[in-house]
């Protein structure tokens, strides 16, 4: 009964007294997913952070070879990703699966855009920027993530019409904000 609300509300915390909000339904109601089938078990919550550290190293794994960079690389940037120190705190603690799953879509938006960047797959990544928009504001960067891969991959690098096949991404990022 609440899954309106999630979709609609902000998430509220409050902190000296002051009320702030966030908007993020997409962690929420993996949340509630989780509480239904597993109730308060902190094993199935630090599980799911753990699952999605991995999924992200994979992720940027294929990223990597999609992307064309030289055997061995991706695996190494895959492997220094999935044992650094860097991201320890977002995947020890519970509340911090936001901070993975905003990258998790990201990551699948890029891969979905590679290698072409063609109108078609530019649309097809859109599901993924409005689903990491959904677990994080900072996704809103999306787009110019988008534009960086593009200047690595096209060989067009210099002509400025290759940037405005992005038009998408920028729209709904201009909206989002």
């Amino acid at each position: 009964s609440n899954i309106p609300h999630i979709l609609t509300g902000l998430n509220f915390h409050v902190r000296e007294g002051l009320a702030a909000g966030f908007y993020r339904p997409v962690p929420v109601l993996i949340y509630l997913a989780l509480f239904q089938l597993f109730g308060l078990s902190t094993v199935a919550f630090h599980a799911l952070n753990i699952g999605v550290h991995a999924l992200n190293a994979c992720l940027l794994h294929h990223f990597g070879a999609r992307a064309g960079f030289k055997k061995g690389v991706p695996f190494a940037a895959a492997l220094l990703w999935a044992v650094h120190p860097l991201a320890t705190e977002a995947v020890t603690y519970m509340s911090s699966t936001h901070e993975m799953l905003w990258g998790t879509f990201c990551l699948a938006g890029l891969i979905v855009l590679l290698p072409d960047f063609s109108a078609r797959r530019m649309w097809m990544s859109m599901p993924f920027f409005l689903l990491a928009l959904g677990c994080k504001e900072i996704a809103v960067v999306f787009p110019a993530l988008a534009v960086a891969a593009l200047f690595f991959v096209s060989s067009e690098r210099f002509h400025l019409s290759t940037y405005l096949k992005t038009w998408p991404l920028w729209t709904v990022g201009i909206a989002y904000a």
